[in-house]
């Protein structure tokens, strides 16, 4: 058995990474477990663009960052939040 955790970085989002978000918005396999609006698609591309920029802009009070794969596939994103405690 392997117990080798598969490695992965976070860096910022940039604008190229638009079009991986938007396609995950369309699996509906992945949505499922994502906080998502009811509708299908649940954010148009444009949309989506808007709110990378937001991100890179930290104008929107997210603080996101993309996930990379060994390879730097962009496999996901985390949103990262301070404690108030």
């Amino acid at each position: 058995m392997n117990d080798t955790l598969p490695k992965v970085r976070l860096r910022e989002l940039v604008m190229e990474d638009t079009e991986d978000r938007y396609r995950w918005c369309l699996d509906r396999e992945v949505i499922q477990y994502l906080n998502m609006p009811d509708t299908y698609p649940p954010f148009s591309k444009a949309e989506t663009e808007a709110w990378i920029s937001k991100c890179i802009n930290k104008t929107n009070g997210y603080e996101q960052k993309a996930i990379l794969d060994e390879n730097d596939k962009h496999i996901g994103w985390v949103v990262l939040k301070t404690s108030t405690d």
